[in-house]
């Protein structure tokens, strides 16, 4: 979707502003499932992620197969990052450094499993 918005907005024909995609991909999305996330704000959630628009590029769509980390023979699909994922902060920890996984990513547990709020 941040492709989309920055690439409509480069030819001159913007659908919305990227901060207002940005929203809608997090804090709306969060809100609507009934999260404690998706704001950066005094008291919540410390998750950021940091990303280099200029690598959200049309390869992000194409998924490809990759080993399962801990599974042995097992493979998953996957999009790829293209480098576009900078930093990523869990927790006030952090899981991506300079476009690479932490080194103790799954060493140690990163974050929690999010619940929605009761309707």
């Amino acid at each position: 979707m941040l492709r989309v918005v920055r690439d409509a907005a480069a030819r001159g024909a913007p659908n919305m502003s990227l901060g207002r995609a940005v929203h809608r991909v997090t804090g709306e999305l969060a809100d609507w499932l009934g999260l404690d996330a998706g704001h950066v704000a005094v008291g919540k959630r410390a998750d950021v992620v940091v990303l280099d628009p200029t690598r959200l590029v049309a390869e992000l769509d194409v998924p490809h197969l990759a080993p399962m980390p801990f599974f042995d023979g097992f493979e998953r699909l996957v999009n790829q990052g293209c480098g576009a994922v900078q930093e990523v902060v869990v927790g006030g920890q952090r899981a991506v450094v300079d476009g690479e996984l932490a080194g103790e990513l799954g060493a140690r547990r990163i974050g929690s499993v999010l619940t929605a709020a009761p309707r």
